[in-house]
């Protein structure tokens, strides 16, 4: 008799768990004190020039589908024209935010140059090398139309652009 109260009082407990669960379901909003909508982007971005004038230059002339900027960084020593041997640098091109959801690779793409451009200002020497030979061009936010989208949405979920397209499908 005990076990079949016990069971029964267990069974109405997990119920009772579940709906509440149901129930209590939440939105999780993005904390923009952290992370970086596209204003804020844009923001930061034109003044990395400013912050790092040895290793970094920008260029706004890009646009997207609905005239937002788009952000060319060149990370590399300014000061050196072409490598120690006359060659050219090599180029490597690296982008972050093609989903507009994904919030962390724009994050990423700031803490890489703020570490690179840091190392580089105290002297350290993989970087050093590594930016008198390469120039890194970095796009930041490859979809900010389709950020913006999110933004005014509140679709969490939304990955595509605004046409509704997912950029890599």
């Amino acid at each position: 008799r005990n076990v079949l109260f016990l069971l029964i009082a267990f069974q109405l407990l997990c119920h009772s768990e579940a709906k509440a669960n149901a129930e209590a379901k939440t939105t999780y909003y993005p904390d923009y004190t952290i992370y970086h909508n596209v204003d804020r982007y844009n923001s930061e971005v034109e003044t990395l020039a400013r912050l790092y004038p040895r290793c970094v230059t920008t260029d706004d002339s890009g646009r997207s589908r609905q005239g937002d900027k788009l952000y060319l960084v060149k990370l590399t020593d300014s000061s050196k024209a072409t490598r120690a041997d006359g060659s050219r640098k090599q180029t490597m091109l690296i982008t972050f935010g093609e989903h507009a959801r994904e919030f962390l690779p724009v994050e990423s793409f700031f803490k890489l140059v703020h570490d690179t451009c840091k190392a580089f200002s105290t002297g350290q020497e993989e970087t050093v090398h590594l930016l008198a030979n390469v120039e890194l061009l970095l796009i930041g936010l490859v979809n900010p139309d389709g950020r913006r989208h999110l933004e005014t949405s509140k679709d969490w979920c939304w990955r595509g652009m605004a046409n509704m397209v997912d950029v890599n499908r």
